[in-house]
């Protein structure tokens, strides 16, 4: 039998996800030599995207939220679709949904 601890555990990870789909693109916000810097920025509902800029170096130079086509030709202009994607190096899933299904793995084991 199913405890009500996994689905209290269940219902969190859910609701903890779908909050994320709805809630706004957030983005590192940076407009020059942005090393150490980690000012975030809720994305307007017609920026879709981050924005990073990195010069000939690899340094971050910029970063902002982003419409479609504000990279154009840019040079080292990169875009992503993820809640603070456009931070060097990119941990890919959120780290908050690992965090969790974790602890989800343990409190299944440990019962």
């Amino acid at each position: 039998m199913v405890s009500l601890r996994f689905h209290l555990i269940l219902l969190f990870v859910v609701l903890f996800a779908v909050w994320q789909i709805v809630d706004s693109l957030q983005c590192y916000k940076c407009e020059s030599e942005c090393a150490g810097k980690n000012e975030t920025t809720n994305c307007t509902e017609d920026q879709t995207l981050c924005m990073v800029i990195k010069n000939d170096s690899g340094a971050i130079q910029k970063q902002s939220c982003a419409k479609n086509d504000e990279c154009g030709n840019t040079t080292g202009c990169t875009t992503c679709d993820k809640d603070l994607c456009n931070f060097s190096p990119s941990f890919g899933p959120s780290l908050y949904i690992i965090g969790i299904a974790t602890m989800l793995v343990v409190s299944m084991f440990t019962n």
